[in-house]
């Protein structure tokens, strides 16, 4: 078999900046096409017609707008699954299929924490080691 198929452009890196700069361009051509869909839902809602003006204009309106917005957000969704940002990858799941992950670190695993309190050592506190009261002394 040949290599798996990845998607187009897959080798260039794409920051966030140049993502959202493609999601901002759908978005405002989506936005200029919904201003055109009231011009011409109000076109033909000022027509002659047996319906009224308004199920026309909604039936128009709606009719254009759906359609723009579903693609516009398939578009996106496609420009994030073609150009992963940094902090995102294509992860191939199975049963899925590759799906876009992004990666977040929560907090260090290396955290200090005591193994015991002062009170559970009997007598005098380990030779090195400084508890409370006796920390702010010596500093």
């Amino acid at each position: 078999m040949g290599p798996a198929r990845s998607a187009p452009f897959a080798g260039t890196r794409m920051n966030s900046y140049r993502q959202s700069f493609y999601a901002g361009l759908i978005r405002i051509i989506a936005n200029m096409l919904m201003v055109c869909a009231i011009f011409v839902a109000m076109y033909f809602s000022a027509g002659p017609g047996s319906w009224p003006a308004e199920a026309v204009f909604s039936a128009v309106f709606f009719g254009i707008t759906i359609p723009v917005w579903t693609i516009a957000f398939w578009l996106t969704r496609q420009i994030r699954r073609i150009f992963p940002a940094v902090a995102e990858s294509m992860v191939d799941l199975p049963g899925r299929g590759p799906c876009l992950v992004r990666w977040q670190l929560r907090e260090s695993a290396f955290s200090c924490v005591p193994a015991a309190k002062p009170e559970k050592f009997h007598g005098a506190p380990p030779a090195g080691v400084l508890w409370g009261a006796e920390a702010g002394a010596s500093a």
